[in-house]
């Protein structure tokens, strides 16, 4: 046998490795249908306020990325509100995301979410939260 390390996932082993576990789990039961949505926030003049990249997979949301230009001003919470309403139209059970201790944890617990996992030191001495919010539709 021989492993190899290859860098990025734009390869012909990298995409080898991705249909063979799609094929792996739809054979399951499991569909592979997966959607990405961007949320975007823009002022009257069209000015980018901030904005969220989220998988819509399986019975959840995930919210990959959220940035917001000025904090305080309600763009945050505007933004996961518009989150939370596309994974309820889609039918998803919750959203999770993954955020600094450094960044807004206090953020995230005010929208609802629960911290649900952690990992320590993961950016210096910072850990890494898992947070998640049901959204109150059954299984």
């Amino acid at each position: 046998m021989k492993i190899s390390v290859i860098d990025g996932f734009e390869n012909d082993f990298a995409r080898e490795t991705s249909a063979r576990l799609k094929a792996y789990n739809t054979g399951q039961g499991y569909s592979t249908t997966e959607n990405h949505i961007t949320v975007a926030a823009h002022n009257a003049q069209g000015q980018f306020l901030g904005g969220a990249t989220v998988y819509l997979k399986w019975e959840w949301a995930f919210v990959d990325h959220l940035y917001v230009e000025t904090r305080r001003q309600g763009t945050g919470r505007a933004i996961m509100q518009q989150v939370e309403d596309v994974a309820r139209q889609h039918g998803k059970h919750g959203v999770y995301l993954y955020t600094g201790a450094f960044q807004t944890p206090a953020f995230y617990e005010a929208l609802g979410y629960v911290e649900s996992g952690r990992i320590p030191a993961f950016v210096g001495p910072h850990d890494e939260i898992l947070y998640v919010k049901k959204l109150g539709i059954k299984p």
